[in-house]
């Protein structure tokens, strides 16, 4: 039996997590500050513990790079990034638009993110997934996991 693979137009070449980034205006690359891998916070005291989300402000940016697979076309597409926790549960979810155009090979995107929800400790994952033209669903194209280390501390100790 022969697989068909849907060749796709569209390639993710990575995507970090820092707190900070710089696009130099003459050259157009980017600079990345303070890569996250892991972050500790405070979760307040409550009187039901538990998976219930605690928002946290933090400030963080998201930086995801394409690339497009074929010259002299243009591609548009989607991407969208789902942000869970380490019992799969989607805590936040964001979609944009993608284009490149025919002249350009890449696209970078940068997301800036003002404040994330946490459940529990645990390995928590921005997914990464993108859909193209007439595609209908959302296809994973990566995860990047992110270390989440929780400290909640009950009243009085």
């Amino acid at each position: 039996m022969n697989v068909v693979k849907q060749q796709s137009n569209l390639q993710h070449i990575w995507t970090i997590l820092c707190s900070s980034s710089s696009i130099d205006q003459s050259t157009n690359n980017i600079s990345l500050y303070n890569i996250i891998e892991q972050i500790a916070v405070k979760k307040p005291p409550m009187d039901n513990p538990g998976p219930t989300p605690s928002a946290v402000n933090i400030q963080v940016e998201l930086i995801t790079l394409w690339k497009k697979m074929l010259e002299g076309t243009s591609v548009e597409g989607e991407q969208k990034v789902d942000f869970i926790d380490p019992e799969d549960t989607v805590l936040h979810s964001h979609t944009s638009k993608i284009f490149i155009p025919e002249k350009l090979r890449r696209l970078r995107s940068r997301n800036k993110i003002s404040g994330l929800k946490f459940t529990i400790d645990g390995e928590y994952a921005f997914r990464v997934s993108v859909r193209e033209g007439v595609e209908q669903e959302f296809r994973v194209v990566f995860e990047l996991p992110l270390q989440v280390l929780i400290d909640s501390q009950k009243p009085g100790t």
